[in-house]
């Protein structure tokens, strides 16, 4: 039978707060003792357990039916739950906290029926942190943290606190919006008035509203978007007066954005917290219908296509920018832009190439056409050259430019004829041989001559070297063709002046010095070390680095005042050692010693007269 003192349940009361009524209005010490006594689990409580509903029905006289269609919060997977017939994730949880509204719980104490202490009831859309205003008052919700060791019992909360509750309490309703917490309330109840909204779950519209409302304050949108509003909106508020307005209101806001901001076509649209949110619930079946919003809105108003990302990868391109275009056909921007402006898709734009958008089907057949002349890299690839062979030929007149452009970098296109007249041309006489030592690839002519690609080539071209390819060897690449190793060194060689013409005066590598005095390898370039011998610098042809050399005149005078020791010893028949250590011992020595063992020693010829040994 129900318990002595009546307590009449509201349709918008939680159920704890119902138990904590009837508690403190039959003089129970407390909630937990209420519960205990009349066996009701204050946890099956909560999650709205059919026993533990039939038993509070039972000790209160109000209808089980009814107690369960209130508010019961029902635990769900994947850390979402139920409150009513809205579900939430578990950050929306109030926790260890009160949440109320000062004047709500006054308003109570004022005009409710019952034992005073017993008419304070807790609503149920207070359970929910996201429900963060009054609607009828127009207040924020108040939140206490219920001190440890402290039960869960508004009622007793408001007896100890009533003059600070009252002193809290406003008289007049706010001026703020409060449009989410009224429908976050609805849903709750299950009263559906949101078409569009209704269709998604109810934590998806709240942080819709919440990352909306940043896109909006981000990009400076405002609250003109949501003129409709009260005086104060916060963020998220005007997040959802614009959600609430639908699917085409949404895509209108994001398009406006996008045209006013006109961002560049290399650049990702600063969609920020709204974009991360978007990406990571991509795979998440109750996010596809706002996410499909976002994206086609992006898809379709910028310049992006297959291979870039929104928050999902793209599908399909609708718009190029200058940018974009250039990228994907491998045309200089300023020719896009030409070809654009010819055929009428643009008009001459001060704008920045990136923010020049047109539309990508009418433009791909003009650029497609453009574009099937081939790039120096792609022209490098067919002849089996590298692209520095292909500048050459360029540059050296081989190769036709078919597009040019000279106010930056010069930019090469390639018609496909000229490259294989080229081919045509080097492969007019080339025969078919085997394995041949004598021949050689126009690289390996390249490294031994010093000579460049395209002189070799003109060279084949000009008739002046004989061409072969190795037997078997198909597709007409370049990277195939032998020329005769000896003829083309003889021919470059040629072609190029002399050091000696280049220096203005006889002059001899170091190498070749040592090789006229007969002495070892080193000794020259010690001899210019030590300044006994002039050199100059001369350019190298091979290496085109200039290098030292040494000058005929300067070695034949050192050589007409000096004997190296090797042709002392062979005059006398001897070993240099022996020759030296007979010198010292009459006070002869060498101009250097200490030298190392590839540089040749010498005697001063005026030291050697009137001396017993033999003299060269």
């Amino acid at each position: 039978m129900p318990l002595p003192v009546p307590v009449v349940f509201h349709t918008d009361e939680a159920l704890e707060g119902f138990s904590s009524r009837l508690s403190i209005a039959n003089g129970f010490p407390s909630v937990r003792m209420f519960l205990s006594m009349t066996g009701i689990h204050a946890a099956n409580l909560v999650r709205g357990d059919v026993e533990a509903v039939r038993r509070l029905a039972h000790w209160s006289g109000a209808a089980s039916d009814h107690l369960m269609k209130s508010a019961v919060a029902k635990q769900s997977k994947a850390a979402i739950w139920r409150l009513g017939e809205a579900a939430f994730k578990k950050e929306a949880r109030r926790g260890k906290r009160f949440r109320y509204c000062p004047q709500c719980v006054i308003d109570d104490l004022v005009h409710g029926t019952g034992r005073p202490e017993a008419r304070p009831y807790l609503r149920v859309e207070w359970l929910s942190r996201e429900v963060r205003n009054c609607v009828k008052h127009r207040q924020p919700i108040v939140e206490v943290d219920i001190p440890d060791g402290h039960e869960d019992d508004l009622c007793a909360f408001v007896m100890h606190n009533s003059d600070s509750i009252r002193s809290s309490a406003k008289c007049e309703e706010g001026s703020r919006s409060v449009a989410l917490d009224a429908y976050v309330s609805n849903r709750i109840k299950g009263i559906l008035r949101e078409p569009f909204l209704d269709r998604l779950e109810t934590y998806v519209v709240i942080e819709l509203s919440h990352h909306l409302g940043a896109f909006l304050e981000r990009h400076t949108q405002g609250l003109d978007l949501v003129a409709d509003a009260a005086t104060f909106v916060t963020q998220r508020e005007a997040g959802f007066l614009l959600a609430r307005r639908g699917h085409a209101a949404i895509r209108d806001v994001i398009v406006d954005v996008i045209r006013i901001e006109r961002p560049q076509g290399h650049l990702r649209f600063g969609f920020g917290s709204l974009g991360r949110w978007l990406r990571s619930n991509s795979d998440k079946p109750e996010y596809a219908e706002i996410l499909e919003i976002f994206q086609d809105a992006a898809e379709q108003n910028l310049p992006v296509g297959p291979g870039d990302e929104c928050f999902v990868p793209v599908r399909r391109r609708y718009l190029h920018s200058v940018n974009t275009a250039c990228a994907e056909y491998g045309l200089y921007d300023e020719r896009v832009v030409q070809l654009l402006v010819d055929a009428g898709i643009i008009e001459i734009d001060n704008r920045t190439h990136g923010s020049i958008y047109f539309d990508a089907d009418k433009a791909h057949p003009i650029l497609l056409a453009a574009a099937s002349m081939l790039t120096s890299k792609e022209a490098a690839k067919q002849l089996g050259a590298s692209e520095s062979i292909v500048d050459g030929l360029l540059k050296g007149g081989l190769l036709p430019r078919a597009e040019v452009r000279e106010d930056v970098r010069v930019y090469s296109r390639i018609r496909k004829t000229d490259l294989d007249a080229l081919r045509d041309q080097v492969f007019a006489n080339a025969t078919l041989i085997s394995a041949d030592r004598s021949m050689a690839t126009i690289k390996r002519i390249c490294q031994i001559t010093g000579c460049e690609a395209v002189d070799v080539f003109a060279a084949i071209i000009g008739g002046n070297l004989k061409t072969a390819m190795l037997d078997g060897t198909h597709g007409r690449r370049i990277d195939a063709v032998l020329v005769e190793h000896e003829e083309a060194v003889r021919f470059f060689t040629s072609l190029r002046p002399s050091a000696s013409k280049l220096a203005g005066v006889e002059v001899l590598t170091l190498k070749e010095g040592s090789e006229r005095l007969g002495v070892k390898g080193g000794t020259v370039s010690y001899l210019a070390k030590v300044n006994l011998v002039e050199t100059v610098k001369v350019r190298n042809h091979r290496t085109t680095r200039f290098q030292d050399c040494v000058t005929v005149a300067s070695l034949d005078a050192f050589r007409s005042g000096h004997v190296p020791i090797a042709e002392i010893a062979k005059a006398n028949g001897s070993h240099p050692i022996a020759i030296q250590a007979e010198l010292a011992k009459i006070g002869v020595h060498p101009i250097y010693d200490g030298c190392g063992g590839n540089v040749s020693r010498f005697y001063r010829k005026a030291d050697l007269t009137g001396v017993s040994i033999k003299v060269p």
